[in-house]
């Protein structure tokens, strides 16, 4: 049996990680543990497990998130329409940005035909219609993710519509400014 102990480098403040390792009788050598969101290898050196953890956020998808988002406005910019699958990505991407920087359930936002999520602490709603609606179009969202369009501008032409005493997302946006 080994002890194992790991102080996770994101936070000194963490007690460590303290796992008991026991190679199954007639398996020596065992060389990987899965645990949570990594797994631990034996090092081949000190014959000792050491943690190699899963990246916290995928680089290579953030990366091609925010090219969607940089394809998304340059069509726009061009008077053209994005593909469709790349203005997804975009929506997408903003819509867990926006989720990120207001978590919660008391606001669903709703991006037709792409995606809806809720964010915003408060009460939440469990069936039916929510209280606290926002919705617009693709275009209008990334831009006001963006920064290229205000909310209350966006509000006053009828491109958001918001319902509810929660749904005013102006204090959030933009959420990047590329």
């Amino acid at each position: 049996m080994e002890a194992l102990e790991h102080h996770s480098p994101a936070s000194l403040a963490e007690p460590p990680l303290q796992l008991m390792v026991t190679e199954p009788a007639g398996v020596a050598g065992l060389q990987r543990l899965d645990v949570g969101h990594g797994h631990l290898e034996r090092s081949h050196s000190t014959g000792t497990f050491l943690p190699v953890r899963a990246p916290a956020c995928n680089v290579v998808r953030v990366n091609a998130s925010m090219e969607a988002v940089s394809r998304t406005l340059s069509a726009y910019a061009a008077g053209e329409r994005p593909e469709r699958a790349v203005e997804k990505a975009a929506v997408k991407h903003l819509l867990g940005l926006l989720v990120q920087r207001a978590p919660g359930k008391s606001v669903e936002v709703r991006i037709p035909p792409y995606a809806a999520v809720q964010c915003v602490e408060g009460t939440h709603h469990t069936r039916g219609t929510p209280p606290n609606v926002v919705e617009t179009g693709a275009r209008t969202f990334v831009e006001l993710a963006t920064g290229r369009l205000a909310w209350a501008e966006a509000v006053a032409d009828g491109r958001v519509r918001a319902s509810g005493t929660r749904a005013d997302l102006g204090e959030l946006l933009p959420l990047i400014t590329p």
